[in-house]
């Protein structure tokens, strides 16, 4: 227990919140000094080196498997999902990480080709391009992945709204928060663009650390046989009955599909010193994710009955006023906005790369390999003021999305399995360009497949905030097994029909 009366923990909160705010927007200052001084346009969407390492020698495995934490870290939607869907569903959360790890499996034996594949092409919609031999694929892909890191930005700002709701209290508008929140990352996004996120990364993803390890010892003082016991009784909902089962063959379509087509995954990959230290450090982040995922989703099991005492009040919402009278509440507090803003701003920027660099100025970037230094001081500022412009539209957008996801769908869960729903949509084409023989005759089946899968999840977010189900389950919870299902039957007779025709 915190030796001091709860004002000073909320004093204490308040000053941490304060100084990493300010600590964030000096940062990103001193990266945009250091962007403008070289004229590297280049940097401010994309830092290969993720971390100031050369391009020459790369990073070695231990290195990429810290970064690849914290990316997942910054998710502040993760851990928020976790504890409130282990409020609800007890133990049937864990089929979550156990899913996810075996995505980073698949990952793992995929990372020596993304690694290669990453080389020939500055995105992984460049890359597709390329391989089918087609620019239309290219501009496809990579408004999907926009419009899904968009949405992924959206999904933060609902955690946002929850974790301020705690600290500021439920007097001030949702719209209000959200705009405050808004604010904080499109102005840190704008300044210092994606180099001065992957740095910070590490920063607030060992403070998240901190304060779950202090909400264990904690809770364990304050009620350990308590938690215990409910994960025991919690057991039998570990196997799924009905549409349980369901949900865990959705969760298998959204996960395993979801590392391999993430281009800030191929670009993590890709910036490794050798093939080996890539498929190294890939195993590492697959021992570690499973392990403190499964760790939050028990968690959220052994306190469910503490989290959920407050009427019509969110898991999350209860889990830290739980805990506001602890030394977990600062670092909480501070940790989840710190991902919020980290997160927000990491997929934001990459929402507006792709259209910066596969649509506006695909081909200046390429004459001259992706180097903007030689493009000269006018081009430069021109780039990076299209891109600010960008990051401010977007922003604003992903703000206005998540308001509508606070108010329309009952779970942050619901919102998170559309997004990842539609990214899934590009998996058959993925696989089959890493894998297969990709080529010209295939690049229409791939693109009709694509734009089928996302199509079916926008169907699915709207049918969702609708609160249609389907044998009782969120319609919003079936999309990545329908949106998969779909892009791959369409892939594989698109690749039939193709045949067909080269044999005729």
């Amino acid at each position: 227990m915190w030796p001091f009366r709860e004002e000073h923990l909320q004093d204490f909160a308040v000053v941490m919140l304060l100084l990493t705010i300010v600590f964030y927007l000096m940062f990103a200052v001193i990266k945009s000094i250091g962007m403008g001084a070289l004229n590297r346009a280049d940097k401010y969407l994309r830092y290969k080196e993720d971390g100031g390492v050369s391009e020459d020698n790369g990073i070695d495995g231990n290195r990429l498997k810290d970064t690849l934490m914290a990316s997942s870290f910054s998710l502040a939607s993760a851990i928020y999902v976790y504890i409130e869907w282990a409020t609800i569903d007890k133990l049937l959360a864990l089929w979550s990480p156990i899913t996810w790890a075996f995505g980073v499996l698949v990952l793992v034996f995929a990372s020596k080709k993304i690694f290669f594949a990453s080389k020939e092409a500055w995105t992984i919609h460049a890359y597709l391009g390329k391989k089918y031999s087609s620019g239309l694929l290219t501009k496809i892909t990579s408004l999907v992945a926009s419009v899904v890191f968009m949405l992924q930005v959206a999904a933060e700002v609902v955690v946002g709204i929850a974790v301020l709701q705690v600290f500021i209290g439920v007097d001030i508008s949702v719209e209000t928060m959200s705009f405050l929140v808004g604010a904080i990352f499109i102005a840190y996004s704008l300044i210092g663009g994606l180099p001065s996120v992957l740095q910070t990364d590490f920063i607030q993803y060992r403070v998240v650390l901190f304060a779950l390890i202090a909400m264990l010892l904690i809770g364990i003082n304050q009620g350990g046989a308590t938690a215990f016991n409910n994960i025991a009784l919690s057991l039998p909902t570990f196997f799924p009955e009905g549409v349980g089962w369901v949900l865990v063959l959705s969760l298998l379509a959204l996960n395993l599909p979801l590392l391999i087509t993430d281009m800030s995954v191929w670009q993590r990959v890709g910036a490794s010193s050798s093939p080996e230290e890539a498929n190294s450090g890939t195993i590492r982040f697959s021992l570690n994710l499973f392990m403190w995922m499964s760790f939050i989703v028990l968690l959220g099991t052994g306190f469910a009955t503490s989290f959920s005492e407050l009427p019509d009040t969110r898991p999350v919402v209860g889990m830290i006023s739980y805990f506001s009278d602890t030394i977990a509440y600062p670092l909480l507090i501070t940790g989840l906005i710190g991902a919020l803003v980290s997160t927000a701003d990491t997929f934001l920027i990459s929402s507006v790369q792709t259209i910066i660099a596969d649509w506006k100025y695909k081909k200046l970037f390429a004459e001259v390999d992706y180097d903007s230094s030689r493009l000269g001081y006018e081009k430069h500022k021109k780039i990076i003021r299209d891109s600010r412009l960008g990051i401010l539209l977007l922003g604003i957008i992903s703000v206005l999305v998540g308001i509508l996801a606070w108010n329309y769908l009952t779970l942050l869960l619901e919102f998170l399995f559309v997004i990842f729903g539609m990214q899934t949509a590009l998996a058959p084409t993925v696989i089959n360009a890493l894998y297969g023989k990709p080529n010209k005759l295939q690049s229409a089946s791939s693109i009709l497949s694509v734009v089928v899968g996302v199509v079916a999840a926008f169907i699915g977010l709207v049918l969702a905030m609708f609160q249609v189900q389907l044998f009782g389950l969120s319609i919003a919870l079936w999309t990545p097994i329908i949106s998969l299902s779909l892009s791959t039957i369409v892939f594989l007779f698109g690749i039939k029909m193709a045949k067909m025709k080269t044999t005729d």
